[in-house]
């Protein structure tokens, strides 16, 4: 699981998941946690960042801000959404640093050809144990 380090119930899901791995400068950041990937190898990865409702992303889109991520990158990834979700799904994403490490990090799982799931969510703090829920049929 990853987050930002502006997450506000970042220290809730570290005492549950010690794993989780906090984004503070992307670029850097990211080469630690592909790092971390390949170790561990993981069955699933989630990534979670505050919202105004809760949503899975269902796509990361190769842009940020105005620009590509990836040169000659794939134009989207599709997410992986658990089956049981009560949460809607997005399929229109944003340009911003969600997007970011989710195409990024989705990228390198297929340029790496690891079989790992990713998930995006935003939530919001009322939301969370219903999270803890979903996380469980994800981490199969």
């Amino acid at each position: 699981m990853y987050t930002f380090r502006g997450f506000p119930w970042k220290e809730q899901l570290e005492e549950e998941y010690p794993s989780l791995f906090i984004f503070g400068k992307l670029k850097e950041d990211f080469e630690k946690f592909c790092e971390e990937v390949k170790i561990k190898q993981p069955v699933c990865i989630i990534g979670v960042a505050k919202g105004r409702r809760s949503i899975w992303e269902g796509l990361a889109i190769n842009k940020f801000n105005s620009g590509k991520l990836v040169k000659d990158g794939k134009e989207f990834y599709d997410l992986y959404i658990p089956d049981k979700t009560t949460f809607p799904i997005n399929q229109t994403p944003w340009t911003t640093f969600c997007n970011w490490t989710a195409y990024k990090i989705q990228h390198f799982l297929a340029e790496n050809n690891l079989n790992t799931k990713l998930s995006f969510l935003h939530i919001r703090e009322k939301d969370l144990q219903e999270l803890r829920g979903q996380i469980k049929e994800l981490s199969i």
